[in-house]
């Protein structure tokens, strides 16, 4: 069972890797901030997109956000960067070892 970390939002906690979450969820913050910045979706916008996530756990991620721009940022560019990596690699396949040996370095 994962274990996480109460913050001083009611509804955002840290998973046990440091990554802020939706509180009684798996859903990362930097993903829906992400999908609002690809979408420009109002917050109710989004609460018809996620249904699990109430209005509240929605403005509570954003107020986070707010609060720790740089943190969120730096999450979303590595996810978009990992993203791109992935889709190299599987449009051109490398042989077992160097992809094992690009995921290591990727992960460290």
């Amino acid at each position: 069972m994962a274990t996480t970390a109460e913050t001083r939002y009611r509804y955002i906690e840290i998973d046990d890797k440091g990554r802020p979450i939706i509180a009684g969820s798996r859903f990362k913050v930097a993903l829906l901030i992400s999908f609002w910045q690809a979408s420009n979706a109002t917050p109710a916008q989004l609460h018809e997109q996620f249904p699990i996530l109430s209005l509240a756990q929605i403005h509570s991620a954003f107020a986070y956000y707010w609060d720790h721009k740089d943190e969120i940022e730096q999450a979303i560019a590595a996810s978009d960067q990992l993203e791109d990596e992935l889709r190299r690699i599987v449009s051109s396949p490398p042989s077992l070892d160097k992809f094992l040996q690009r995921k290591t370095q990727l992960q460290g």
